[in-house]
């Protein structure tokens, strides 16, 4: 984590880390929410959270609802949005569990949502 933090590029450091074989198998498909939570919330330029949603997102191996409700909880009100455009294509459960990641947003972000997650179920 710390070598997120410090880096000049926390996107590109995770970028590198998701293409070696060793660091994808056990660290990124093996992630808790909790851990992808920390790992997003380490990244210091908060616009880059929802980029770094989806690069890890992409790797964890069960990417559920979980974990973008994980998420949700660590960012800015103002990336949230952004956050769910990125991660909820990836969601494995979004047709089970999609409205417990509904029940944790506001009127506003349903509304500005609703078709990304009607979009979303239908990949799923």
């Amino acid at each position: 984590m710390k070598e997120i933090q410090y880096s000049v590029s926390a996107l590109s450091t995770v970028a590198d880390k998701v293409e070696d074989d060793n660091w994808k198998k056990t660290v990124f498909s093996v992630m808790t929410p909790q851990q992808y939570a920390s790992l997003i919330k380490c990244v210091p330029i908060e616009f880059d959270r929802p980029d770094m949603a989806e690069l890890v997102g992409n790797n964890v191996m069960q990417f559920t609802h979980e974990y973008i409700i994980s998420a949700l909880n660590i960012v800015s009100d103002w990336i949230r949005i952004p956050l769910l455009t990125k991660t909820l294509p990836l969601c494995k459960d979004l047709n089970e569990n999609g409205e417990k990641i509904m029940s944790r947003l506001s009127e506003w972000e349903v509304v500005c949502t609703q078709s990304l997650f009607n979009q979303a179920r239908k990949c799923t």
